[in-house]
């Protein structure tokens, strides 16, 4: 039980550390796709890792509260690998659809996020203030 804790911990820990590799990657104004394609494959390595310790981990566990909290923990991690993963897919067919179009402009339901370097950072825009008048 000792020893697949202590898996765990450094599968957390080193999942964390791709996670945020990644995220960092994505930040940067000058990412190009192939660090983001292996930043994005190194995260489903260790992902996939994590999935089968904590498999282990939360077969071990008899305390019904303990398990549910763990559970809890492990859904957290796998929504966090799923969201990362769709957001580093975005990017990536931006930065592709780019390549693709040398510049052309691109006036689709989605041309906001053509223009734009790193759609992860898109700013949505602002808009006027109305004023609504009641009736009666």
């Amino acid at each position: 039980m000792e020893i697949i804790k202590r898996n765990k911990t450094a599968k957390r820990a080193a999942f964390t550390k791709a996670y945020t590799k990644l995220e960092s990657v994505l930040m940067n104004e000058n990412a190009n796709a192939e660090e983001i394609e292996l930043c994005l494959h190194l995260l489903k390595q260790k992902t996939d890792s994590l999935e089968l310790t904590h498999n282990e981990y939360l077969d071990t566990l008899t305390d019904e509260a303990e398990f549910k909290t763990e559970f809890n923990i492990v859904e957290e991690y796998r929504e966090k690998a799923l969201s990362m993963e769709f957001k580093s897919k975005r990017v990536l067919e931006n930065i592709k659809s780019k390549q693709n179009n040398n510049g052309s402009s691109n006036f689709g339901d989605n041309s906001h996020l053509a223009m734009c370097d790193n759609p992860y950072k898109v700013i949505s825009p602002r808009l006027p203030e109305i004023e609504l008048y009641k009736f009666g």
